[in-house]
């Protein structure tokens, strides 16, 4: 029974010591780790492509005359993650965006409807019908849904691309070649909202394992 007691004990300092171990040894690797971003601290901003006054709310100028209800791009660019933390040989950076203006559907949603004849009807070579004309149909159970101004899917953020000879370069340009950017269209907005102040806001998420941070952007527009 005593070496029973003696062969248990020794068991036990052995786990521990294990134990001991892999704690030390997983701070250690913590520790090792080098930053999320290259800089040391993980940044982003939203811009909109319109005169920035002093109180850092964009004034943008909206056209609402036409047929459709007017949109504009809002852009996120943000510090990429460090190479140790690349998925695949790409930095996983996202972006998430919210916003508390809303506009409601009056009457109904309107939506205009192919017409076929099926039986008479010509066709595509593909063998797709072509339409004889078309119906308007109006949903009347929209009326009064809320529409949001801003669609809360994640977006991935790219790297610049400058382009070259058989491809443009990318429509917006990060203020650092170390960022990546993306684009999230805003709207339609509906001409009850001209005049107002609408409150943009976004979640970056940079992937890092452990390491992973976020950061809550806010962005005011003043519609005009």
């Amino acid at each position: 029974m005593k070496s029973l007691s003696i062969l248990m004990n020794n068991l036990r300092i052995v786990f521990l010591s294990l134990t001991l171990f892999i704690l030390f040894q997983s701070c250690f690797n913590e520790d090792d780790k080098p930053s999320l971003c290259p800089n040391g601290d993980c940044d982003a901003k939203l811009v909109v492509n319109a005169p920035l006054d002093d109180n850092g709310y964009y004034h943008l100028d909206l056209d609402f005359s036409g047929d459709t209800y007017p949109r504009f791009n809002l852009y996120v660019e943000a510090d990429d993650v460090d190479p140790f933390y690349y998925y695949n040989d790409i930095g996983v950076v996202q972006a998430a965006f919210e916003s508390d203006t809303f506009w409601y559907l009056e009457g109904g949603l309107t939506v205009q409807m192919p017409l076929y004849q099926p039986f008479t009807g010509y066709y595509t070579q593909a063998g797709n019908p072509i339409s004889v004309g078309d119906t308007i149909v109006t949903l009347d159970w929209f009326d009064s849904y809320p529409v949001p101004v801003v669609q809360e899917t994640t977006i991935y953020l790219k790297k610049y691309f400058a382009g070259s000879t058989t491809q443009p370069a990318d429509e917006y340009q990060p203020t650092s070649l170390n960022r990546k950017w993306s684009k999230r269209i805003i709207g339609p907005l509906a001409p009850n909202i001209e005049g107002d102040t609408i409150t943009i806001c976004g979640e970056v998420y940079w992937d890092g394992g452990s390491q992973s941070k976020s950061k809550i952007l806010e962005q005011k527009i003043i519609v005009e």
